[in-house]
């Protein structure tokens, strides 16, 4: 191996070494909480604005709905009254009004299965970002400090310790006072 190989594995080493430093997991894993939250939201927003573009449709076939009921009862005028020429305008835009009305059912039913498949990837990744939550927990701690002993942090051992574990001792040998 030639030394040139050799110094390049090893500054490469170095430099991967302090960048596994610098990146802090439990920063990086926070960050990615975040980013999830961030698309959870958009979603949640994509997915109001489909559910009211399927009320507006559906309000708009409904009122179409209505409007040939009224073209209806026009047309038995027309007809009752022997006004044909009346009555195939009446036709004209009862026919208009019915293509309109299915456009907006199939709307409809376009919207609100985009609004479905929405909710259920909506509801995937609320699971995936709480298994992420849990698992988060799991691998971030707070820091114990490592500068303090943990014999240090015990508390001192006190006179009265030291007469109760005396007395215990020469019970267990049979030679109490």
């Amino acid at each position: 191996m030639t030394l040139t190989t050799r110094m390049t594995r090893l500054l490469k080493a170095d430099v991967h070494g302090l960048l596994d430093r610098l990146e802090e997991p439990e920063v990086l894993l926070r960050q990615a909480v975040r980013d999830m939250e961030e698309e959870l939201a958009r979603r949640e927003a994509r997915l109001e604005a489909v559910r009211g573009e399927a009320d507006r449709a559906r309000q708009r076939a409904a009122r179409l709905a209505e409007e040939e009921g009224e073209l209806d009862r026009q047309l038995d005028l027309c007809l009752s009254s022997g006004k044909e020429d009346l009555a195939r305008g009446v036709v004209r835009r009862k026919l208009e009004s019915a293509r309109l009305r299915k456009a907006f059912d199939a709307r409809v039913a376009e919207t609100t299965a985009a609004g479905e498949r929405l909710s259920r990837e909506l509801d995937e990744g609320r699971e995936k970002l709480a298994d992420v939550r849990r698992r988060m927990e799991l691998f971030v701690t707070e820091p114990v400090a490592t500068d303090v002993d943990p014999a240090a942090r015990q508390a001192p051992v006190t006179d009265d310790d030291v007469e109760i574990a005396l007395l215990r001792e020469l019970e267990k040998r049979g030679g109490g006072r």
